[in-house]
Protein backbone atom coordinates (compact mmCIF):
# COMPACT_ATOMS: atom_id res chain seq x y z
CA UNK A 1 0.00 0.00 0.00
CA UNK A 2 1.54 3.21 -1.10
CA UNK A 3 1.72 5.88 1.49
CA UNK A 4 0.63 9.37 0.59
CA UNK A 5 3.09 12.00 1.59
CA UNK A 6 1.63 15.16 2.99
CA UNK A 7 3.27 18.41 2.26
CA UNK A 8 4.12 20.26 5.41
CA UNK A 9 2.52 23.69 5.38
CA UNK A 10 4.47 26.82 6.56
CA UNK A 11 3.71 28.69 9.81
CA UNK A 12 3.75 32.29 8.32
CA UNK A 13 1.06 35.00 8.67
CA UNK A 14 -1.44 35.78 6.02
CA UNK A 15 -1.70 39.28 4.54
CA UNK A 16 -4.91 39.96 6.45
CA UNK A 17 -3.29 38.98 9.74
CA UNK A 18 -0.38 41.32 9.04
CA UNK A 19 -2.73 44.20 8.31
CA UNK A 20 -4.70 43.61 11.51
CA UNK A 21 -1.47 43.46 13.54
CA UNK A 22 -0.23 46.73 12.02
CA UNK A 23 -3.50 48.49 12.83
CA UNK A 24 -3.41 47.28 16.43
CA UNK A 25 0.26 48.30 16.77
CA UNK A 26 -0.48 51.76 15.38
CA UNK A 27 -3.17 52.30 18.03
CA UNK A 28 -0.80 51.17 20.76
CA UNK A 29 2.03 53.46 19.59
CA UNK A 30 -0.39 56.38 19.19
CA UNK A 31 -1.53 55.90 22.78
CA UNK A 32 2.05 55.74 24.04
CA UNK A 33 2.96 58.89 22.11
CA UNK A 34 -0.12 60.70 23.41
CA UNK A 35 0.77 59.85 27.01
CA UNK A 36 4.37 60.94 26.39
CA UNK A 37 3.38 64.33 24.93
CA UNK A 38 0.97 64.97 27.81
CA UNK A 39 3.63 64.11 30.37
CA UNK A 40 6.22 66.22 28.55
CA UNK A 41 3.90 69.23 28.40
CA UNK A 42 2.98 68.82 32.07
CA UNK A 43 6.65 68.67 33.03
CA UNK A 44 7.48 71.77 30.95
CA UNK A 45 4.57 73.77 32.40
CA UNK A 46 5.38 72.76 35.98
CA UNK A 47 9.03 73.66 35.46
CA UNK A 48 8.11 77.14 34.20
CA UNK A 49 5.57 77.69 36.98
CA UNK A 50 8.11 76.60 39.59
CA UNK A 51 10.74 78.93 38.14
CA UNK A 52 8.25 81.80 38.09
CA UNK A 53 7.20 81.26 41.70
CA UNK A 54 10.81 80.95 42.80
CA UNK A 55 11.70 84.27 41.16
CA UNK A 56 8.71 85.97 42.76
CA UNK A 57 9.46 84.65 46.24
CA UNK A 58 13.14 85.57 45.95
CA UNK A 59 12.18 89.13 44.96
CA UNK A 60 9.74 89.40 47.87
CA UNK A 61 12.39 88.10 50.29
CA UNK A 62 14.76 90.86 49.17
CA UNK A 63 12.15 93.60 49.54
CA UNK A 64 10.71 92.35 52.83
CA UNK A 65 14.18 92.18 54.39
CA UNK A 66 15.04 95.73 53.27
CA UNK A 67 11.69 97.32 54.11
CA UNK A 68 11.73 95.87 57.62
CA UNK A 69 15.03 97.70 58.15
CA UNK A 70 13.70 101.01 56.80
CA UNK A 71 14.41 103.75 59.31
CA UNK A 72 16.68 101.56 61.43
CA UNK A 73 18.84 103.63 63.75
CA UNK A 74 22.17 102.38 65.05
CA UNK A 75 21.95 102.59 68.88
CA UNK A 76 25.67 103.42 68.97
CA UNK A 77 25.16 106.53 66.88
CA UNK A 78 26.68 105.26 63.64
CA UNK A 79 23.50 106.03 61.72
CA UNK A 80 20.97 108.63 62.73
CA UNK A 81 18.49 108.69 59.86
CA UNK A 82 14.97 107.34 60.22
CA UNK A 83 13.62 108.92 57.07
CA UNK A 84 11.84 107.39 54.14
CA UNK A 85 13.03 109.89 51.56
CA UNK A 86 10.40 109.28 48.90
CA UNK A 87 7.40 107.13 48.22
CA UNK A 88 5.71 107.35 44.87
CA UNK A 89 1.97 107.70 44.66
CA UNK A 90 0.49 104.27 45.29
CA UNK A 91 -1.45 104.32 42.00
CA UNK A 92 1.70 105.01 39.98
CA UNK A 93 2.88 102.34 37.60
CA UNK A 94 5.62 101.42 37.74
CA UNK A 95 6.05 102.20 41.41
CA UNK A 96 9.34 103.37 42.91
CA UNK A 97 10.36 103.00 46.53
CA UNK A 98 13.33 104.80 48.07
CA UNK A 99 14.19 104.84 51.76
CA UNK A 100 17.07 105.25 54.19
CA UNK A 101 18.34 102.62 56.55
CA UNK A 102 21.42 101.65 58.49
CA UNK A 103 23.47 98.65 57.44
CA UNK A 104 23.70 96.56 60.64
CA UNK A 105 27.00 95.04 59.49
CA UNK A 106 28.92 98.17 58.49
CA UNK A 107 26.92 100.68 60.57
CA UNK A 108 26.84 102.93 57.51
CA UNK A 109 23.76 104.78 56.37
CA UNK A 110 22.38 103.49 53.06
CA UNK A 111 19.72 104.70 50.65
CA UNK A 112 17.95 101.76 49.01
CA UNK A 113 15.86 102.17 45.88
CA UNK A 114 13.55 99.68 44.18
CA UNK A 115 12.20 100.39 40.71
CA UNK A 116 10.74 98.56 37.73
CA UNK A 117 12.47 99.11 34.38
CA UNK A 118 10.53 97.37 31.65
CA UNK A 119 9.96 93.91 33.11
CA UNK A 120 13.06 93.99 35.32
CA UNK A 121 12.82 94.69 39.06
CA UNK A 122 16.00 96.43 40.21
CA UNK A 123 17.61 97.28 43.55
CA UNK A 124 20.09 100.13 43.93
CA UNK A 125 22.12 101.00 47.01
CA UNK A 126 23.15 104.67 47.23
CA UNK A 127 24.48 105.68 43.80
CA UNK A 128 25.81 102.25 42.90
CA UNK A 129 24.98 100.03 39.96
CA UNK A 130 21.42 98.76 39.82
CA UNK A 131 21.17 95.08 40.73
CA UNK A 132 18.62 92.88 38.96
CA UNK A 133 16.36 91.26 41.55
CA UNK A 134 13.87 89.55 39.24
CA UNK A 135 12.96 89.50 35.57
CA UNK A 136 9.57 89.01 33.89
CA UNK A 137 7.89 91.28 36.45
CA UNK A 138 4.86 92.91 34.83
CA UNK A 139 3.67 95.13 37.67
CA UNK A 140 4.42 96.02 41.27
CA UNK A 141 2.64 98.13 43.87
CA UNK A 142 3.66 99.41 47.29
CA UNK A 143 0.48 99.99 49.28
CA UNK A 144 0.79 101.35 52.79
CA UNK A 145 -1.10 102.03 55.98
CA UNK A 146 -0.61 105.26 57.97
CA UNK A 147 -0.96 105.77 61.68
CA UNK A 148 -3.68 108.26 62.51
CA UNK A 149 -2.64 111.76 63.61
CA UNK A 150 -5.31 111.88 66.28
CA UNK A 151 -5.51 108.27 67.50
CA UNK A 152 -2.13 106.52 67.82
CA UNK A 153 -2.28 102.88 66.84
CA UNK A 154 -5.21 103.46 64.47
CA UNK A 155 -4.43 102.83 60.82
CA UNK A 156 -5.71 104.90 57.90
CA UNK A 157 -5.76 104.02 54.22
CA UNK A 158 -4.42 106.38 51.52
CA UNK A 159 -8.00 107.20 50.56
CA UNK A 160 -8.29 108.95 53.94
CA UNK A 161 -4.89 110.60 54.10
CA UNK A 162 -2.39 111.03 51.28
CA UNK A 163 1.26 110.29 51.81
CA UNK A 164 2.57 113.53 50.36
CA UNK A 165 4.88 115.38 52.68
CA UNK A 166 7.55 114.26 55.11
CA UNK A 167 5.21 114.20 58.11
CA UNK A 168 2.86 111.72 56.50
CA UNK A 169 5.74 109.59 55.25
CA UNK A 170 6.94 109.19 58.82
CA UNK A 171 3.51 107.82 59.76
CA UNK A 172 3.82 104.76 57.51
CA UNK A 173 3.55 101.64 59.67
CA UNK A 174 3.10 98.82 57.16
CA UNK A 175 3.63 98.18 53.48
CA UNK A 176 1.72 95.74 51.34
CA UNK A 177 3.69 94.57 48.30
CA UNK A 178 1.76 93.31 45.27
CA UNK A 179 3.98 91.62 42.70
CA UNK A 180 2.77 90.28 39.35
CA UNK A 181 5.27 87.97 37.68
CA UNK A 182 4.95 85.89 34.52
CA UNK A 183 6.61 82.83 33.01
CA UNK A 184 9.70 83.23 30.85
CA UNK A 185 8.15 81.64 27.76
CA UNK A 186 4.57 81.61 26.44
CA UNK A 187 2.42 78.49 26.47
CA UNK A 188 0.39 78.42 23.25
CA UNK A 189 -2.09 75.94 24.72
CA UNK A 190 -2.79 78.12 27.76
CA UNK A 191 -5.11 81.13 27.83
CA UNK A 192 -4.87 83.64 30.66
CA UNK A 193 -8.13 85.54 31.15
CA UNK A 194 -7.63 86.56 34.79
CA UNK A 195 -8.23 90.14 35.90
CA UNK A 196 -5.19 90.95 38.05
CA UNK A 197 -5.79 93.45 40.85
CA UNK A 198 -3.24 94.68 43.41
CA UNK A 199 -3.80 95.07 47.13
CA UNK A 200 -5.09 98.63 46.86
CA UNK A 201 -8.00 97.47 44.70
CA UNK A 202 -8.74 94.43 46.85
CA UNK A 203 -8.84 96.46 50.08
CA UNK A 204 -12.56 96.82 51.00
CA UNK A 205 -11.76 99.89 53.13
CA UNK A 206 -10.27 101.76 50.18
CA UNK A 207 -13.29 103.63 48.82
CA UNK A 208 -13.40 104.54 46.02
CA UNK A 209 -11.05 101.80 44.84
CA UNK A 210 -8.39 102.74 42.30
CA UNK A 211 -8.50 101.23 38.81
CA UNK A 212 -7.12 97.74 38.21
CA UNK A 213 -3.62 97.33 36.89
CA UNK A 214 -3.09 98.17 33.25
CA UNK A 215 -0.68 95.38 32.30
CA UNK A 216 -1.10 95.71 28.53
CA UNK A 217 1.40 98.52 28.08
CA UNK A 218 -1.17 101.28 27.75
CA UNK A 219 -3.45 99.43 25.35
CA UNK A 220 -7.04 98.66 26.28
CA UNK A 221 -8.93 95.43 25.76
CA UNK A 222 -12.65 94.94 25.24
CA UNK A 223 -13.24 95.88 28.89
CA UNK A 224 -11.35 99.14 28.45
CA UNK A 225 -8.96 98.41 31.32
CA UNK A 226 -5.93 96.85 29.62
CA UNK A 227 -6.49 93.86 31.86
CA UNK A 228 -6.87 90.77 31.41
CA UNK A 229 -3.59 90.36 29.58
CA UNK A 230 -4.22 90.65 25.85
CA UNK A 231 -3.66 93.51 23.42
CA UNK A 232 -4.75 91.69 20.25
CA UNK A 233 -8.18 92.92 19.07
CA UNK A 234 -8.67 89.55 17.36
CA UNK A 235 -8.40 87.74 20.65
CA UNK A 236 -5.97 85.14 21.89
CA UNK A 237 -5.18 83.58 18.51
CA UNK A 238 -1.43 84.10 18.15
CA UNK A 239 1.00 81.87 20.05
CA UNK A 240 3.02 84.96 21.06
CA UNK A 241 0.04 86.92 22.46
CA UNK A 242 0.38 88.12 26.04
CA UNK A 243 -2.56 85.94 27.05
CA UNK A 244 -0.47 82.78 26.58
CA UNK A 245 1.85 83.44 29.54
CA UNK A 246 1.37 81.88 32.97
CA UNK A 247 1.26 84.47 35.77
CA UNK A 248 1.23 84.62 39.54
CA UNK A 249 0.11 87.49 41.76
CA UNK A 250 1.98 87.49 45.06
CA UNK A 251 0.83 89.80 47.88
CA UNK A 252 2.49 90.17 51.26
CA UNK A 253 2.38 92.76 54.06
CA UNK A 254 5.51 94.04 55.83
CA UNK A 255 5.34 95.60 59.29
CA UNK A 256 7.73 98.54 59.56
CA UNK A 257 8.95 97.97 63.07
CA UNK A 258 11.55 100.77 62.98
CA UNK A 259 9.09 103.56 62.17
CA UNK A 260 7.37 105.71 64.78
CA UNK A 261 9.93 105.07 67.51
CA UNK A 262 10.95 108.71 68.06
Amino acid sequence: MQRQRREKQGNGFTFIELMVSMVIASFVFAGIYGVYTIQQRSYTVQEQVSEMQQKGRAALDYMVRDIRMAGYNDPNGGCTSRNITSWNNWVAQPATLTFDTCNPVTNNQETIRYDLLGNTLRRTVDSGTAQTIAEDVEAIEFYYALESNTTPGTMQSPSVTSVTGVNNIQRIRSVQISLLIRSTFPDRKYRDEILYQPGSVLDPNNIPAPPAWDINEGATDTNGTGNPPTIDPDGCDDELDRCHYHRRLLITTVKMRNMGLD
